[in-house]
């Protein structure tokens, strides 16, 4: 083997070793932004969760009325009406 081929094998191998390296980086970044972009959406599915529960219950709390024994239309009253002859 001549000094040539040798110093064209390790200039080779440094090359290979230089683009391995910089694939890594560039997929390290990769995963790490994937990751950030997921942190993001679950901070976000987080508040709607939060803004939801709180609307429901702002709703719950519009539509929550005394009961009253003589509202037959909701099916609760004391007085069965059916029976009367």
């Amino acid at each position: 083997m001549s000094i040539c081929t040798v110093w064209l094998m390790i200039a080779t191998l440094v090359v290979l070793l230089i683009f391995i390296k910089v694939s890594l980086d560039t997929s390290t970044s990769i995963v790490d932004a994937c990751i950030e972009i997921e942190d993001r959406r679950l901070q976000h599915a987080m508040n709607l969760s939060e803004e939801l529960e709180q609307v429901l219950g702002d709703w719950e709390l519009r539509n929550i009325r005394p009961k009253n024994p003589f509202d037959r239309g909701l099916g609760d009253s004391k007085f069965d009406v059916s029976k009367v002859d």
